[in-house]
């Protein structure tokens, strides 16, 4: 079978996506398209020796993302183009790229996590009514209808996108985020088979920005009574560091607190996160949970990118709390109170990463979808 012609344009390449477009390009003839000069706070773009065919354009602020993307179309003449929502928006909504793109006979396809801050359907339903936000979703509604699927990492936001959006559900496929845990988890096995004891401490990992609220974790953890000798590690750089040291030694807490820095190697991830029997995401995030669930954490977690409503389960591989520094200050109370509990809902953790969302099916959902479309 011929293989599909693919362009997937992103903004930068994180060192965790490298696996998934290298699994892909074994699948289809792939090309990446990504931005120049693009810098997103505390995340590590790989630019050099990817294994997949890549490209670098410059990004616009308005108007079409990549202005030049249409030419490297006609060029590479790809079978279906996958891009995330605000850029098909863009595309969809501009008559002469629109007609390109039919008169290739170019597919596309919507990715990405749509409505992720979004609880309630239905009042959402109703505040798009308001008269500042009609008429924009009256586009939206024009964009998705030009679109010929739509692949999520999560059931929210295939849910958001049929009951807000009008989305059929025939045009819209789940992937589930996934990374290349193997690494992770090898090194996981090593540790245990060879005796070492699980450290007791609570560890983050992620971007130093503010959507990941880390002052939050930093806060409840100072009030949190638990022994003296548990300590928070924090693994990642971004904008929001010297900000949550100053935080830190305001609180008077420097001496349990460990700022890690980032950690691109998974056997260095492993052995950082072996020396804690919790993982906290006090905020948005995503593939922070996998990379915690699949070493044998259970996660204290809240509302992030909406694959936790699919991975996470509350009182069985983790504690939801709601988003204040009081509730995350309990729960991590809870934790601590019956730790004997705590490598079973981790193994649970694992299990389901292990043998579910893993790189594979996610691989594997994006070529059901891509062969569904051509």
């Amino acid at each position: 079978m011929k293989k599909p012609r693919v362009i997937f344009e992103e903004y930068v390449m994180p060192h965790y996506r490298v696996p998934f477009f290298e699994r892909l390009s074994k699948e289809v003839e792939l090309l990446v398209v990504l931005s120049k000069d693009k810098k997103v706070d505390g995340l590590h773009d790989v630019k050099e020796n990817l294994p997949f065919a890549s490209v670098r354009l410059i990004e616009e602020k308005k108007g079409p993302f990549h202005p030049e993307l249409i030419n490297t179309i006609r060029e590479y003449k790809p079978d279906v183009l996958i891009s995330f929502g605000t850029a098909l928006r863009t595309y969809t909504l501009d008559k002469n790229t629109y007609s390109a793109f039919k008169e290739m006979g170019l597919r596309t396809l919507w990715m990405g996590c749509d409505g992720y801050m979004v609880r309630n359907m239905y009042v959402e339903i109703i505040k798009n009514l308001l008269p500042w936000r009609i008429c924009r979703e009256i586009k939206d509604i024009i964009a998705h209808r030009k679109v010929d699927g739509f692949i999520t990492y999560s059931n929210h936001t295939r849910r958001y996108l049929h009951i807000t959006k009008c989305v059929p559900l025939k045009k819209i496929f789940v992937a589930q985020n996934a990374i290349d845990t193997k690494i992770l988890s090898d090194a996981y096995k090593e540790f245990t088979k060879a005796g070492n004891t699980r450290g007791n401490n609570i560890a983050f990992a992620g971007r130093l920005s503010e959507r990941k609220r880390v002052d939050i974790l930093i806060k409840a953890f100072a009030e949190a009574k638990i022994p003296a000798d548990i300590n928070l590690l924090i693994i990642g750089e971004g904008s929001q560091e010297e900000k949550l040291k100053k935080l830190v030694t305001e609180l008077n807490i420097e001496n349990r607190i460990k700022f890690l820095g980032p950690i691109y190697k998974d056997e260095d991830m492993a052995k950082a996160l072996f020396d804690a029997s919790i993982f906290v995401m006090p905020g948005l995030g995503g593939l922070g949970f996998n990379t915690a669930m699949a070493v044998g954490l259970p996660i204290i977690y809240t509302h992030a990118d909406g694959t936790e409503e699919d991975i996470l389960e509350n009182g069985i591989n983790g504690w939801y709390f709601n988003g204040t520094v009081e509730d995350l200050k309990n729960k991590v109370e809870i934790a601590f109170s019956d730790v004997e509990k705590l490598p079973s809902m981790g193994q649970k953790s694992k299990n389901l990463i292990t043998n579910t969302y893993n790189l594979d099916n996610m691989v594997k959902s994006y070529m059901q979808t891509i062969r569904t479309l051509i």
